[in-house]
């Protein structure tokens, strides 16, 4: 009995062997072709995902860099209390925010705390909160442009920020921040039905179809990571705990399934995990293809292998099912090529209206320059109308400083005639010279108010102050010699030539020069300091008297039409709007001070031509 079995079974050997290496070549075979075939579908649709999310998060990369070219902005941080510039500012960005159809716009000044922000009328109002600690700030304070996603630290509603620095010339003075929110995209995911979720760089998921994966980790976090976490408040309140990972045998080390643990057999062995990378981010997409029907094809694949070995009827009714499984891959490829075809006419839907954005920018730019050119010539014909205000204001000053000059006159006069009548001529002649002296006083008056009254129109020559100023010493000699001045000179051989006509750049020494004399006048002696350095294309003027210098109250007037330190009558304060006018008309900058060791200190600092 036991030998006729062993028979059997030496005669049944080849054909249990023949099913056996076909079956098991099939399986082999097949559960390859099966994960290759699902891993590139996964891979193409992966890499939709994750082009996808870089065109969303693109979409608002443009808008923290025009926020921070808005000129309201500039002064809201030139002026943080005006509470006028917030308020407008916050009305702006809610509107921006609005058509933008962002999470939330807001400034930031550069200690980190919000000035105005587009939901300013919210229970969960930016305004006033610090945001120092977070890494889009940091970035942007440096310079650069900041990008960061994390939950909010005030409306606990996570997104993704997008920051730039707000420049005044090359100061950064604070910080456009955009907040962008990825729950749209969340609940497109959902819909879809298909598993995908986004990592960070320390493998925290973020974003994902499936709430309960939100804030898991792909394995335990170091400590120097959860610090740096808590540090930014990154994912504020979440409990960052870690995904539980099956791992199967060596061959099937691509694939990872995640769960809770009371459904670790409902999902073990089903999900094919692929991942594509976003460089721009750091951020990691992970896409979890459904194996659970391939799983099926798999054993219907091993079926018909099976029922092949035994007749012609097994292979036409496995070739029946795999003729269906290729119209199911057309069908599938035909799909994806158009999704694929939508995608592409997106992109170019897209750059163009990147382009169209791109050139309505530059029209702003341009209206903006124009504006800034509309300004400064409003800025200067208000000046002058300052000026010819001033004028006016003063006019009953001016006619009383005349007026006693015109009483003496007459009151000479008529003396004089007196005088003659009655042959006093050398007395007549007294009165007369009186009479001169007036009619002198009078004149510099007129003088001096003629000369601030007048606006040059001309176009400005080039003048060598050098000659200018010794022209101007030369007339000034016998003042200095009366007042027993001592000069102490610091000048070069030669030096470059200013936008400044000579009649005016004489003017100019002359005022500051006699205004010194006058200054140490009363001392009995003093010593007078002056200098001409060219350094760096500017070309310095310094004057320093040893006299009882400036006091600090008449310092910020100054430059001020009709304001004048001395007695009355000796002058009506128009020397030094003069000089101010005339240097600022050639491009110069004049300073007023005293010096630390005494006396009154004046700076005038020109552009030049280089020497030749």
């Amino acid at each position: 009995m036991l030998i006729r079995a062993l028979r059997f079974l030496l005669k049944s050997l080849p054909y249990l062997l023949l099913p056996a290496l076909v079956l098991g070549g099939g399986w082999i075979l097949a559960s390859r072709m099966l994960v290759t075939e699902a891993e590139r579908e996964g891979r193409h649709r992966a890499e939709m995902h994750a082009a996808n999310l870089s065109a969303t998060l693109e979409q608002y990369r443009y808008l923290p860099y025009v926020l921070a070219l808005n000129q309201d902005i500039l002064n809201l941080l030139a002026e943080p209390r005006n509470p006028r510039r917030v308020e407008a500012l916050n009305r702006y960005l809610e509107q921006v925010n609005r058509q933008s159809r962002t999470s939330a716009l807001f400034i930031v000044n550069v200690d980190g705390i919000a000035l105005a922000s587009s939901n300013w009328m919210s229970p969960y109002s930016f305004v006033g909160n610090s945001y120092a600690f977070r890494p889009y700030f940091q970035q942007a304070l440096a310079g650069l442009s900041g990008s960061f996603y994390g939950i909010g630290s005030t409306s606990r509603e996570p997104g993704y920020f997008l920051s730039w620095p707000v420049l005044s010339g090359r100061r950064i003075v604070g910080v456009a921040v955009v907040k962008v929110s990825l729950a749209p995209l969340e609940e497109a995911w959902r819909k879809g039905a298909e598993p995908v979720l986004v990592s960070d760089r320390h493998g925290v998921a973020f974003l994902s179809a499936n709430p309960d994966w939100k804030f898991a980790t792909w394995q335990p976090l170091p400590p120097e990571v959860r610090r740096q976490i808590d540090a930014t408040r990154q994912y504020l309140g979440a409990k960052l705990h870690p995904f539980a990972l099956l791992q199967p045998h060596a061959d099937w080390r691509r694939q990872a399934w995640l769960a809770p643990d009371s459904e670790r057999k409902l999902l073990a062995g089903r999900y094919l995990q692929i991942r594509q990378q976003l460089p721009q981010t750091g951020w990691t997409l992970t896409l979890l293809v459904d194996m659970h029907g391939r799983n099926l094809t798999l054993l219907a694949i091993m079926s018909t292998l099976l029922v092949s070995c035994l007749g012609l009827l097994t292979l036409w009714h496995y070739w029946r099912l795999r003729l269906r499984r290729l119209r199911e891959q057309l069908a599938a490829q035909q799909a994806l090529q158009q999704a694929h075809d939508q995608l592409e006419r997106k992109v170019a839907e897209r750059t163009r209206d990147l382009a169209l954005s791109n050139t309505q920018l530059s029209a702003e730019i341009r209206e903006r320059i124009q504006t800034e050119n509309s300004l400064r010539i409003t800025r200067g014909q208000l000046a002058e109308a300052s000026k010819l205000a001033a004028l006016g204001q003063m006019a009953a000053g001016v006619a009383h400083e005349i007026n006693q000059p015109l009483a003496a006159l007459r009151a000479f006069a008529d003396n004089a005639v007196t005088l003659l009548q009655r042959g006093r001529a050398d007395a007549a002649s007294d009165n007369l010279g009186q009479i001169s002296q007036l009619v002198e006083r009078i004149a510099h008056i007129t003088r001096d108010l003629k000369t601030f009254a007048r606006r040059h129109r001309g176009p400005l020559g080039q003048t060598h102050p050098l000659a200018a100023l010794r022209d101007t010493l030369t007339l000034l000699q016998p003042a200095l010699t009366e007042a027993r001045i001592t000069l102490t000179q610091q000048l070069p051989e030669q030096c470059p030539a200013i936008a400044c006509d000579a009649i005016g750049l004489e003017q100019v020494f002359t005022n500051l020069l006699s205004n010194a004399i006058d200054a140490m006048r009363p001392q009995g002696q003093g010593q007078l300091e002056i200098s001409l350095l060219h350094k760096a294309g500017m070309l310095e003027f310094r004057l320093r008297d040893h006299g009882p210098g400036i006091a600090d109250a008449d310092l910020p007037h100054l430059f001020e039409p009709f304001y004048s330190t001395k007695p009355r009558g000796q002058g009506l304060g128009l020397g030094l709007a003069i000089v101010q006018e005339i240097v600022e008309q050639s491009g110069g900058r004049i300073e007023a001070g005293n010096h630390p060791d005494g006396g009154a200190c004046f700076i005038i600092n020109w552009p030049c031509e280089p020497t030749p």
